[in-house]
């Protein structure tokens, strides 16, 4: 697994903000809470992992493109958005779990 620094993004602003206007994703970004997406801004695709209240994956989007809206996943109460191809290239699915150890983005197999 690839080491991806995170952020956390748990404020309105924050959280509505996203990654709007970065113009290359480095680093993922956990909003919470949430359950849908809006690319709206974005610079790049992404792709997007639906975390459940214990941090397992859902649901799975890959290389989400600019301007495109995804509407609520059900059971959804997080949501993080990952560089495009993240998910293709460390094998991340769904029944995973997803924390962050010292700053970082770790997904244990399902």
């Amino acid at each position: 697994m690839e080491q991806l620094p995170i952020r956390l993004a748990d404020t309105f602003g924050s959280r509505f903000k996203g990654l709007m206007f970065v113009p290359e994703v480095t680093e993922a970004l956990w909003i919470t809470p949430c359950n849908s997406i809006h690319m709206f801004f974005m610079r790049t695709s992404i792709d997007v992992l639906f975390l459940d209240a214990s941090q397992q994956i859902i649901a799975v989007k890959e290389e989400v493109k600019p301007w495109r809206l995804i509407l609520p996943v059900k059971h959804a109460k997080s949501v993080v958005e990952l560089p495009p191809g993240f998910v293709e290239r460390n094998g991340v699915s769904p029944g995973s779990r997803v924390s962050i150890q010292k700053g970082f983005l770790h997904v244990d197999e399902a």
